[in-house]
């Protein structure tokens, strides 16, 4: 629950400051409240010197790049990321007692279906198509191709879609009992009807197509 997030409020000052907004997993989270969330992405198109972080006390700076920082505090991963494709727009969301900027669910939705086809593992894969699933659920439906051409420039592909459907198959019974072990969810969780949702929603894109 929102109420069980202990980030330093200082985080979200500073992202608020450096113009960064919030998008995927807590982006999601804070729209669905559909499960727990350890890791916290912040984006920007531009890039922000190491120095403008040094002020946060109490995280710990794991990875460093131009590209992208990731701080931990306790069991929580917060990436501040440099991101330059369109956001297709933004909202405040009130946090704390401030606004932060957030970026849209179609947004999400489009990331979320990358992270699915670049995730690492299963249990990676299984936790990306459950926010994919959460948001078919509570967006209905909209023209996925219309906003990720217009967020990443090309089309997602037959070639795309169909590595989807490949990552579903291979998930077995034994995957499904670790990833529901290793997360907490705030709603029933029936693999079968996630993978029906989600090959319906490709479907559609092929007919499309």
């Amino acid at each position: 629950m929102l109420t069980d997030i202990k980030i330093p409020k200082e985080i979200f000052e500073l992202s608020a400051e450096l113009d960064f907004y919030l998008g995927a997993d807590f982006s999601i989270f804070l729209r669905l409240n559909h499960r727990e969330v350890k890791n916290i992405h912040f984006f920007s198109p531009n890039f922000v010197p190491e120095i403008k972080f040094s002020r946060i006390k109490n995280i710990f700076l794991s990875f460093s790049s131009i590209e992208m920082k990731i701080f931990r505090f306790e069991d929580y991963k917060i990436y501040f990321i440099r991101y330059p494709y369109e956001t297709i727009s933004k909202s405040n969301i009130l946090l704390y007692d401030f606004f932060v900027k957030v970026q849209s669910v179609y947004d999400d939705f489009c990331l979320k279906m990358n992270m699915a086809l670049n995730s690492r593992d299963k249990r990676e894969f299984l936790e990306n198509i459950t926010d994919i699933y959460c948001i078919l659920s509570y967006v209905k439906e909209f023209d996925f191709q219309t906003y990720y051409v217009r967020k990443y420039g090309f089309e997602f592909d037959k070639d795309m879609m169909e590595e989807i459907r490949k990552g579903l198959a291979l998930i077995n019974q034994e995957d499904i009992e670790d990833f529901l072990l290793s997360s907490k969810l705030y709603f029933s969780f029936d693999f079968s009807e996630i993978s029906v949702r989600i090959l319906k929603f490709l479907n559609s894109l092929y007919s499309a197509g």
